[in-house]
């Protein structure tokens, strides 16, 4: 169950892998971790909507190897109607340290808190009004825009002995620029070959032994990977 106002703090490592690797990678975690709570087989979909502004700051942040940058996005999981939750997140990264902020609240609420320059603060608890200002806040001073809507399957796991610690493997990684809503399905392209998956691995501590000896073991490498990023330079050709 997806808690609807979190705010997490980890260390994040991300991998491109080949889906035979991932295969392989999966097998090898298998005794130390257990299937997502979620979704089918622990297999569900994301799909995010990106703000930016129209310099593309966020993008550049990242490119550019800032030690601190942000990410401003509306995520939902599955096939998404305007009455499903979604949530609002403003994702921050202070070298491999991220924090991420998440409220959760209905598509068309969400939509409206877009488009409208007012908030209707008393629809909101002050858990929530916290980072919902926050977002309005970032907005304005960026004039944030949609950019990009990115998509992908994740199969994900979490640590039988380690709190926090969580795998993931994303496939199917594709992006648009068009109908740029979540609900709509439209036309997509792949950012990132169908024969490669992002690997990811999140944690509140250190990685765990057993881990790196895995990921050594198969000689998978970390990568500055943002998905955002690889959409933006395949749909605006930065």
């Amino acid at each position: 169950m997806r808690k609807e106002s979190r705010v997490f703090d980890r260390w994040e490592l991300k991998y491109v892998v080949t889906i035979k690797q991932m295969y392989q990678l999966m097998g090898a975690v298998e005794p130390y971790v257990v299937m997502d709570e979620n979704g089918n087989d622990g297999v569900y979909k994301i799909k995010s909507l990106y703000f930016d502004s129209y310099d593309f700051r966020y993008y550049h942040e990242k490119i550019n190897g800032n030690k601190f940058r942000q990410k401003v996005r509306l995520r939902g999981y599955g096939d998404i109607k305007n009455d499903d939750d979604v949530f609002f997140e403003i994702k921050q990264r202070y070298n491999s340290t991220v924090q991420k902020r998440r409220v959760g609240l209905k598509l068309d609420d969400a939509y409206e808190l877009i488009d409208d320059e007012l908030m209707d603060k008393d629809k909101y608890s002050k858990k929530k009004l916290k980072v919902l200002e926050e977002i309005k806040y970032l907005s304005s001073m960026h004039s944030l825009q949609p950019k990009a809507i990115v998509s992908y399957d994740r199969k994900a796991y979490m640590g039988k002995y380690e709190d926090g610690l969580r795998i993931t493997f994303d496939t199917n990684l594709k992006c648009r620029k068009t109908n740029m809503n979540l609900e709509q399905k439209s036309s997509e392209q792949y950012f990132i070959h169908p024969g490669y998956a992002v690997l990811e691995i999140k944690t509140n501590e250190k990685v765990p032994i057993w881990l790196i000896s895995i990921i050594q073991r198969f000689s998978v490498e970390a990568e500055r990977v943002s998905k955002y990023c690889l959409s933006v330079e395949k749909l605006y050709n930065l």
